[in-house]
């Protein structure tokens, strides 16, 4: 696989992301054109004018997050501006995989809380 501007990620704006777990790390707009390649390979092989396209799309997710979010910006609305450019760039089956990945985490995530509200619930007695 050839990364045609990997240095170009690096400039990111002083932005922090919301995680879901409420802690706050600085923005990382590599780890966004890496979601995208992961899902593109899941579609087919990478190719030199698909990877220039993804990191066109990663520049406008960015720029779109720069223009909205001052300071803080939560995980979930980066990964719906991210489904979002990814449509209107019409590339539908990487959406898809990007979009069912992220379904499927927050199951598990779901999953686990549940499990773990359970596991609390039932270890705790109540006491008259």
């Amino acid at each position: 696989m050839m990364i045609l501007r990997e240095e170009k990620f690096e400039t990111a704006p002083a932005i922090y992301v919301e995680k879901r777990d409420g802690r706050r790390v600085a923005f990382d707009v590599s780890k966004i054109y890496k979601a995208m390649v992961r899902a593109a390979q899941e579609v087919g092989p990478l190719n030199p004018m698909l990877e220039a396209k993804l990191e066109a799309i990663t520049d406008r997710i960015v720029a779109e997050i720069s223009s909205r979010f001052a300071k803080y910006v939560k995980i979930y609305e980066i990964q719906n501006i991210v489904e979002h450019e990814l449509l209107n760039a019409k590339e539908y089956a990487i959406a898809e995989n990007y979009i069912t990945y992220r379904t499927q985490r927050d199951f598990e995530r779901s999953k686990r809380l549940i499990s773990t509200l359970l596991l609390t619930s039932s270890s705790t007695k109540i006491v008259r």
